[in-house]
């Protein structure tokens, strides 16, 4: 076959075999263009092949006209490769065994670790997967609260365990020696690491007794005899007595120690020998006698947290002591049927929380009535860039109104009577006039401001130092109100042409008052408003549905859907505290420590809940640590207000 270059028209013969069937690209020797040859279709009896190693199509041969590989050879080579398997086997044993060592060592520490944390990692299961210790079946029926706690867990997570060397640990040890005369024995080496861990799952609870009078028992488990044994002799010294199988111990306060095999009961011993046989009973209840086999109960004693108060409001409510109260209380006595009250405390890094739920089909559904989430448009108008405290809460005044004109007729209607007296108005009228919604944001405190304009002081009565110019919260006061309501009118009025128009000034929309601390304050457009800033004030008249939010998109998130919500800027505020009195320490001790508590109060599907979170400054820190830490701080605050004088202690008048 004869090719031509484009390029420079050069040409040779090729053997028709030496081109693919597909074409190739050629090279020109001459002026290096390269040009694409074809093949000229040549019809031919025998078969055509591929190249198994390149792919190139060609006849029958014993070698690849393009990569030049002999094909015999080639399929000799792919036979043995099949005969022979990889050899890769090396390696992967070598492998298998570095992974084992590892498997094996990683087990190893696991099992150390299990072995070291033991306790905590057995009460922590229990917690996790809510198992009931065996002797919570001996917290009688009779109790009204329960108070759940795990010592070894709160032991192990104050991070003192072992810090005798510990600055906290000594104010501690110094601090509970003035509570009790042998505190530094309970918490001293090696006591505290012998005994006081050995507590498992302490249940602490309060059941009456002739109808008035109550008794506190503590109930725990004991997780090693022997040691217990060791701990109780360093404790307390004395004789043990042994009664129905049970070993008994007297302590100071009139108390007494029962113990045997697996848990303990410290339980108050009373007149005649009562005390005494009403702990034998108890350390031989039986589950249907317990407070284990109500499955209302049977919530106190679950969950994961650290600390656990529960309280029977059922049972609260109708002692005879309270009894009499209840009557003047807008709930009837039934409707606390079958609920009860709990508080869960946490510790975590740098946080503390409580959480408080009440439950109870009847009494959840009298709240339901009465108890409704802060208005979303109101809380938008809200302006709260800055605050040292906000509070926001929905108050229903109408349906208060009511319940307290239904469970007080007569005292009703002599606050009824003063009312109208004062403001010419009923109080159902000024219920009627609020909406619910009202928040306080204090955004500061000015000290020592005696700027008064007026030149005379707030006029009435002077007991407020607000009014007299010493001090200036620096925040504002905005309740949702109905426009053109009794409360509106009535406060116009009272601006206008009351003894207080004297200090009153209208531009029509707002009111600057004059009093030696100037405030601006609002009575239309859906609020009553009173504010250090005439920026609040004049923002809520002119504000629109349709102006974006005034309150930071944090902060009305966390508002949004609760009945109320407060919120403490702590470091802050005591941060103007330590300015008033630079000499005192403890308040930058405080400051230093503290950084914000906020609480917040919801209605859930069956539960009313409210969560506290007290945060520190430092989240690497323990937060049962810093607790401890601010105990000691407070305590020194108050000995150094009140010194001792040895001089005084015989005269209470001095």
């Amino acid at each position: 076959m004869k090719i031509t270059c484009p390029g420079c028209q050069w040409s040779a013969e090729v053997p028709d075999e030496k081109i693919p069937v597909g074409g190739v690209t050629a090279t020109c020797r001459n002026c290096q263009v390269k040009f694409q040859v074809l093949r000229e279709s040549v019809s031919t009896a025998e078969p055509e092949f591929f190249c198994p190693q390149c792919g190139t199509g060609q006849m029958v041969s014993d070698t690849c006209i393009h990569c030049h590989i002999i094909f015999a050879k080639y399929d000799e080579k792919q036979r043995i490769k099949e005969l022979i398997p990889p050899v890769d086997n090396e390696p992967r044993i070598q492998t298998n065994y570095r992974s084992s060592k590892i498997v094996w060592a990683v087990i190893g520490l696991l099992v150390v670790v299990g072995l070291i944390y033991r306790p905590e990692i057995v009460s922590a299961c229990k917690l996790f997967f809510h198992i009931q210790p065996a002797h919570a079946k001996h917290i009688p029926k009779s109790a009204i609260t329960v108070t759940r706690s795990n010592i070894a867990s709160i032991f192990l997570k104050s991070g003192l365990k072992g810090a005798t060397d510990d600055p906290v640990y000594k104010k501690l040890l110094e601090f509970g020696g003035r509570l009790y005369p042998r505190f530094d024995e309970l918490l001293a080496n090696p006591v505290k690491e012998s005994g006081v861990d050995l507590a498992e799952d302490v249940y602490a609870f309060t059941e009456t007794y002739d109808g008035e009078r109550s008794r506190t028992g503590v109930l725990f488990g004991i997780r090693d005899q022997s040691r217990f044994a060791e701990f109780l002799k360093k404790l307390r010294p004395g004789t043990v007595s042994t009664e129905a199988g049970v070993s008994i111990l007297k302590l100071d306060g009139g108390s007494d120690l029962y113990w045997n095999k697996s848990f303990a009961l410290i339980y108050p011993g009373g007149t005649k020998g009562r005390g005494k046989q009403r702990a034998l009973a108890i350390m031989a209840m039986k589950k249907e006698e317990s407070i284990a086999g109500d499955s209302l109960k049977k919530r106190w004693l679950e969950g994961k947290d650290d600390c656990l108060v529960s309280v029977d409001l059922e049972r609260i409510v109708n002692q005879p002591g309270l009894s009499a109260m209840m009557k003047n209380y807008p709930y009837h006595q039934d409707v606390y049927r079958g609920s009860s009250l709990s508080f869960a405390c946490n510790f975590i890094n740098g946080k503390a929380t409580i959480d408080a739920r009440v439950s109870g089909a009847a009494l959840l559904a009298e709240i339901k009535t009465i108890s409704v989430p802060l208005s979303r448009e109101f809380l938008e108008s809200i302006p709260a860039d800055k605050y040292l405290v906000f509070l926001a809460s929905h108050i229903p005044f109408e349906s208060l109104q009511e319940r307290f004109r239904l469970a007080n007729p007569e005292q009703y209607r002599k606050a009824d009577e003063m009312v109208e007296k004062l403001t010419t108005s009923n109080i159902e009228q000024l219920a009627a006039s609020f909406t619910g919604d009202i928040a306080i944001v204090l955004e500061g405190i000015s000290r020592n401001n005696n700027q008064n304009s007026t030149g005379r002081q707030y006029p009435g009565p002077q007991s407020s130092r607000f009014f007299l110019g010493e001090s200036k919260a620096e925040g504002s006061i905005i309740m949702g109100v109905k426009p053109d309501s009794v409360a509106v009118r009535l406060l116009h009025r009272k601006l206008q042409e009351g003894p207080e128009a004297r200090s009153a000034r209208f531009d029509g929309k707002i009111y600057r008052i004059d009093s030696g601390n100037g405030y601006y304050l609002l009575a239309n457009n859906g609020y009553i408003a009173i504010s250090t800033s005439s920026d609040v004030v004049t923002g809520l008249v002119e504000r629109k549905k349709t102006d974006s939010p005034s309150m930071p998109a944090s902060l009305l998130e966390r508002c949004n859907g609760a009945l109320s919500m407060l919120e403490l800027k702590l470091s802050q505020i005591f941060a103007v505290f330590s300015d008033r009195q630079p000499d005192d320490p403890s308040f930058e001790q405080l400051k230093n420590n503290l950084s914000e508590l906020r609480v917040t109060y919801r209605l859930e599907k069956d539960q009313v809940s409210t969560r506290g979170e007290l945060i520190f400054s430092d989240a690497t820190k323990n937060s049962l640590y810093q607790l401890a830490k601010l105990a000691v701080t407070i305590s020194e605050m108050k000995r150094s207000r009140n010194p001792k004088n040895p001089e005084n202690q015989g005269n209470p008048r001095e």
